[in-house]
């Protein structure tokens, strides 16, 4: 399991129902380039890692950052 994954449910234990079933695939950087007229956004997604999700039926992304033992993350809807 992804070490982001499981800071993730640390902090959001609600997230996951009982028994739910999770897949949580390989983490990987950010590969989308920045947001035109956001430059602090661009830069926070640029040192992201992106760890695909797919929970109750949903494709979904976990993007994370900060230094090991403090990283942040938010669950986001995948790009289409």
């Amino acid at each position: 399991m992804s070490s982001d994954w499981d800071r993730f449910l640390e902090c959001a234990p609600w997230f996951v129902q009982p028994g739910e079933a999770v897949e949580v695939g390989s983490p990987g950087p950010w590969a989308r380039g920045g947001v035109d007229g956001l430059p602090e956004l661009s830069a926070l997604l640029a040192a992201a890692s992106v760890t695909p999700l797919s929970a109750a039926g949903r494709s979904l992304e976990l993007l994370s950052w900060g230094r090991s033992g403090e990283r942040y993350g938010w669950v986001s809807l995948p790009r289409r």
